[in-house]
């Protein structure tokens, strides 16, 4: 059975992501070498607008649903959250922060983009494209591996199950509400 909770369905954001991200760098380095194999800088472009509109999304969701959620319920002093009182402002903080620099990069990246329509993406434009999504997939995968591996498994044993499918329900509200802007299947992601 797979888990399609909103929690599951960040951390499948995450690999999917960090995998685009990579992908990405890959198409970057072979523009960089100017192989006659190389794809276009338009590919590398409409890639890096999928994987800003993917990762813009899974910020939302994170920073209107999960994070002020978890903090209201444990400034409310809920049951088994004591210990995430003062944790979870501190990590939340960190990652609101990662998020802020993830954002900056992706801008970055983007804005090297939009030189290369005025004037060809030269090597250089392309490596600095190359440095930037480096960057970015190195924050990425430290903020990724953060989340995974401590934030969402303590969100995940420490509220009650009220409260998560409270939180679950939330996160699922604004996907759909991001979806329906977007023109996409409301169903997909829905909590079980």
């Amino acid at each position: 059975m797979t888990d399609t909770s909103q929690l599951a369905i960040l951390r499948q954001e995450h690999e999917l992501a960090i995998a685009l991200l990579a992908s990405l760098q890959e198409q970057v380095r072979a523009l960089a070498s100017s192989s006659s194999a190389s794809p276009s800088s338009a590919d590398c472009q409409a890639q890096l607008s999928q994987l800003r509109s993917a990762m813009l999304l899974h910020f939302r969701i994170e920073e209107e649903g999960l994070y002020p959620d978890v903090k209201r319920i444990a400034a409310e002093g809920a049951p088994k959250v004591d210990i995430l009182t003062a944790f979870f402002g501190d990590e939340s903080d960190d990652d609101l922060k990662a998020h802020t620099l993830l954002r900056a990069r992706l801008r970055e990246a983007a804005g090297v983009f939009d030189q290369a329509q005025a004037g060809g993406m030269s090597r250089e434009l392309a490596s600095r494209l190359g440095n930037t999504l480096e960057m970015t997939h190195d924050l990425l995968n430290r903020h990724a591996s953060k989340e995974t591996t401590l934030i969402f498994p303590l969100v995940e044993r420490l509220l009650g199950a009220a409260q998560r499918a409270a939180v679950e329900e939330k996160m699922w509200s604004l996907r759909q509400s991001a979806k329906a802007h977007l023109g996409q299947s409301p169903d997909r992601g829905r909590c079980v």
